[in-house]
């Protein structure tokens, strides 16, 4: 509207709308009237919601490592999950599995009034559920799950048992994980175990064909007996060659002599046959014992990190930390009858000016004229 000030005729036509207003003010009244009291027995007739409400925080996986359950990781521990864990809450929340869950579990089907047979009965509930069910993230980062129904009771069991059944599916998702780490374990051991034999065998049959059962000690002791019958047969051949020079010697000493210096050349024969035979397979049993203590330890600390894997598989690790259980409501969510009445009596008193004014503007108007040019 514009505003003359030399004619005043913005205020006139202001002025016009209201004295247009002023006498249609019954007709007004029984609009806003009628609507409210329409509004407030239709309110009357709608069914009475209970919404109960559960708070959770997502709790931090690594929890559930082996390292911070055997205290080897615990300076690094975060007890409260990060962003990313709080949408996965937030993801299992809305999954399809959830709802099925929630459905089979407090036997929906009938209490929604919905037929199990129907072609599209699992859409329908699911719709239903949705429209009664609703899990946010507040501001601080906390999840809010909320349950409405007609059974104030119901709709707090329906919102605990949803946040007792996120944390189990939480929970699994982790427990996949460590039990797909079990499996590698135990497939790594079997490979370790079966490589172990192989090596023993290995091992048990150069001890048969070079006999050796401890180097260490066969080592020092060949070594040993090699040094003695050098020297004793370098001292019995000094012997006997002073012996043979003396003509007084009777032949009986010296044909003993000479069994003597032959006796300790055999024994030195094999003494020398053991030492290259050793030396022949000792290489050989070095490696393989090597191999087979390296490999004995590697399955020894698969063992251990697969009892460590088990013992954590069966700990009670939290998925998410509780901050509020979901209690009985005691008021009723909506419908809000009061609010419902008011605002239904404003938009029909807005709808009735806008009605008046327009015709108002429009009376003059020859509309057959109009539709007829």
């Amino acid at each position: 509207m514009s505003y003359d000030p030399e004619t005043g005729g913005g205020e006139e036509h202001l002025l016009g709308a209201l004295n247009t207003l002023y006498r249609r003010r019954k007709l007004l009244l029984y609009a806003f009237v009628l609507t409210c009291v329409g509004s407030a027995v239709i309110s009357l007739l709608l069914p009475v919601y209970y919404e109960a409400s559960t708070i959770f925080l997502s709790a931090s996986p690594d929890q559930a490592k082996p390292g911070v359950l055997f205290g080897e990781n615990s300076s690094q521990l975060n007890y409260y999950g990060s962003t990313t864990d709080t949408e996965r809450l937030l993801t299992l929340a809305e999954s399809n599995e959830l709802l099925e869950f929630l459905i089979d579990s407090f036997d929906l089907y009938p209490h929604y009034d919905i037929n199990p047979d129907h072609p599209k009965a699992a859409f329908l509930i699911r719709r239903k559920l949705k429209s009664l069910y609703s899990v946010i993230k507040t501001k601080r980062d906390a999840i809010a799950l909320q349950v409405e129904d007609r059974d104030a009771e119901l709709a707090a069991r329906m919102a605990n048992a949803a946040r007792e059944k996120i944390g189990q599916m939480a929970l699994s998702l982790v427990r996949s994980a460590q039990t797909k780490a079990v499996q590698a374990f135990e497939s790594e051991m079997a490979a370790k175990s079966w490589e172990l034999s192989v090596f023993a065998d290995s091992l048990q049959r150069f001890r048969q064909q070079y006999g050796i059962y401890n180097m260490t000690a066969q080592s020092e002791n060949l070594t040993t007996l090699y040094a003695e019958a050098i020297s004793e047969l370098a001292d019995n051949r000094s012997r006997l060659e002073t012996l043979e020079r003396s003509p007084a010697i009777p032949k009986d000493t010296l044909a003993y002599m000479r069994a003597t210096v032959g006796g300790l050349e055999q024994k030195l024969a094999v003494i020398q046959s053991e030492m290259n035979r050793y030396n022949e397979g000792v290489y050989k049993m070095n490696f393989y014992e090597r191999q087979y203590y390296d490999i004995n330890e590697a399955l020894s600390a698969l063992k251990l990190r697969r009892k460590e894997y088990g013992a954590t598989l069966s700990a009670d690790t939290p998925a998410l930390i509780l901050v509020e259980s979901a209690e009985t409501p005691l008021v009723k969510s909506r419908p809000q009858r009061s609010l419902l009445v008011l605002l239904s009596g404003g938009v029909a008193l807005f709808l009735s000016v806008f009605g008046i004014l327009l015709l108002e503007a429009y009376r003059s108007i020859d509309w057959p004229k109009v539709f007829h040019d």
